[in-house]
């Protein structure tokens, strides 16, 4: 069998609370939802990134610590994909949108 030379480059699976019950259902859905939004905002996803882990576990469990299936693990892991979705020199990735917007 021929080896996948690029897996490791690909990203996992969205992050998700599993789909036994509908409570869990409700917040893995949620969860999606709103990795898909960010990923489509990328200056927001970049400036999660940037704003450090740290800053998105404060954030993060102000909207989402209500519900008792999301933990600190789960947000580091949602962390960590946005980090892998974000790729080398966010920094300067959002330098560049902003030039890119500033003289468009």
């Amino acid at each position: 069998m021929a080896r996948d030379r690029y897996a490791a480059q690909r990203l996992q699976d969205i992050p998700n609370v599993g789909y036994s019950t509908w409570k869990e259902k409700q917040i893995s859905d949620a969860i999606m939802y709103f990795m898909r939004d960010v990923e489509r905002k990328r200056p927001l996803l970049l400036e999660i990134v940037i704003g450090g882990r740290e800053k998105w576990l404060q954030t993060a469990h102000k909207v989402w610590g209500m519900r008792a299936l999301l933990t600190t693990d789960k947000l580091d892991e949602i962390f960590d994909y946005f980090v892998q979705q974000a790729g080398p020199n966010p920094t300067e990735q959002l330098q560049a949108l902003a030039d890119i917007r500033k003289y468009s």
